[in-house]
């Protein structure tokens, strides 16, 4: 296979360039707003307000907007997210010179922008499936993976420089343009056939049947009740990170640029993995007993950290797991590429991103429970266990073992 391939597909390259775009807004706008918010009220609780505002209304409307997706053209919902992102974003800007945006106000677009954004990623999902082929789903999901992890580490680098250089104003306007150039990117991506759609997949095109129809799928695939399964147990450990690494920088009394250090070798970690897996290796085929192992390891490389004795330690091992974070998401992503059919995509993932991210707000609150009651290097000892026991079950199921290529409960698609 000639590993260049997929980057001399014109619509890939063009995909690619607009998730780059979409990403990099998103990843821009929150260090934007939180430093608002800072300069406004200089409250954390109106900053975790804020975080929650548009946290929630983005969980539970993503299962409603995978049946958006599959109901309409996931390139249309692109279109519709990215540009009532930037609408947003420019109407802020313009509140903020006109010396109108309050908190009450700010409040308010929180919500309207989690709705919208919670639209984008089961679209951006499931319009993959028609850019590249099944061969490629490793590869592809290698690339956007680096590119997700390159924008979370320059986003803020980026949104901080506009903050000093042009002024809050014109920095919610640069950085709504940023999803005005994801959108137009859409008009130039030339989709591949359509497969066609068994007519039980038809009855079921209204919303909320169609909600129950993704439900549905899932409990009818073991594997993916597996991998939903697991991802709780991985992100509650996960949670972990999140929470302690402050803690972490004060014990070993490294300040925030030690936390600098250790925060940043995650994406780090990631980023060279996925280079690895988008041009040195090639994967082919995803494997979940590999994804299991890794999960394994990544869950007691968590345990480790329980043990360092310096934040050079804990940035090494940060590396690794985030090294492992990258391998994780490309498989899972392909693994439930090759087993949901395209007509179902949208519905099926929108519920395993839900299961992905609503654990986290609740992990987040147990671990930093914990720390009141407990030493910060004890929550690890306790978070990483907790994976490597899931993930060690999981890899001797039947469902991860006896893997079959496709698993299509609701009836197979055929080519037309």
């Amino acid at each position: 296979m000639n590993r260049w391939e997929l980057f001399q597909q014109k619509s890939f390259v063009v995909y690619w360039l607009g998730y780059l775009f979409s990403a990099m807004g998103d990843s821009v706008f929150i260090l934007v707003v939180s430093w608002f918010i800072v300069q406004l009220t200089g409250s954390g609780v109106m900053m975790g307000t804020f975080l929650l505002f548009v946290g929630i209304p983005r969980v539970v409307m993503m299962v409603l907007g995978g049946s958006v997706v599959d109901r309409f053209s996931p390139r249309m919902v692109m279109l519709f997210s990215d540009i009532m992102r930037a609408v947003i974003l420019l109407i802020v800007a313009i509140l903020y010179m006109t010396g109108s945006l309050h908190m009450p106000v700010l409040l308010g677009f929180g919500v309207i922008f989690g709705v919208v954004d919670a639209f984008y990623w089961p679209s951006v999902t499931a319009i993959r499936q028609r850019i590249v082929v099944e061969s490629q789903y490793p590869q592809s999901n290698s690339v956007l993976t680096g590119t997700w992890q390159i924008s979370a580490i320059v986003g803020p680098v980026l949104g901080g420089a506009l903050i000093s250089l042009l002024g809050f104003g014109w920095c919610f306007g640069v950085t709504g343009m940023l999803f005005f150039i994801s959108a137009i990117t859409l008009f130039f991506i030339k989709l591949l056939p359509k497969q066609s759609v068994p007519d039980t997949a038809k009855e079921s095109k209204k919303l909320l049947s169609g909600m129950f129809d993704g439900i549905k799928f899932i409990r009818q695939s073991p594997l993916l009740l597996v991998i939903i399964t697991t991802a709780l147990f991985g992100n509650a450990a996960m949670s972990t990170i999140t929470v302690g690494l402050p803690f972490l920088a004060e014990d070993y009394q490294v300040g925030a640029e030690g936390l600098g250090y250790m925060s940043a070798s995650l994406g780090i970690g990631g980023i060279l993995m996925s280079v690895l897996l988008s041009v040195v290796i090639i994967i082919k085929k995803a494997s979940p007993r590999i994804m299991m192992a890794v999960l394994f390891f990544q869950g007691m490389t968590i345990l480790f950290i329980g043990f360092t004795q310096n934040h050079w330690q804990v940035a090494f091992l940060i590396g690794l797991i985030g090294a492992c974070g990258a391998v994780l998401g490309i498989f899972e992503q392909s693994i439930s590429q090759s087993i949901i059919p395209p007509h179902l995509m949208g519905r099926v993932y929108s519920i395993i991103l839900v299961v992905a991210q609503g654990v986290t707000p609740l992990a987040q609150a147990l671990s930093g429970w914990l720390l009141d009651v407990l030493d910060v290097h004890t929550i690890f000892v306790i978070g990483g266990p907790t994976q490597m026991i899931a993930a060690g079950i999981a890899f001797f199921l039947p469902a991860v073992i006896y893997h079959k290529e496709k698993e299509k409960p609701l009836g197979k698609a055929s080519t037309s």
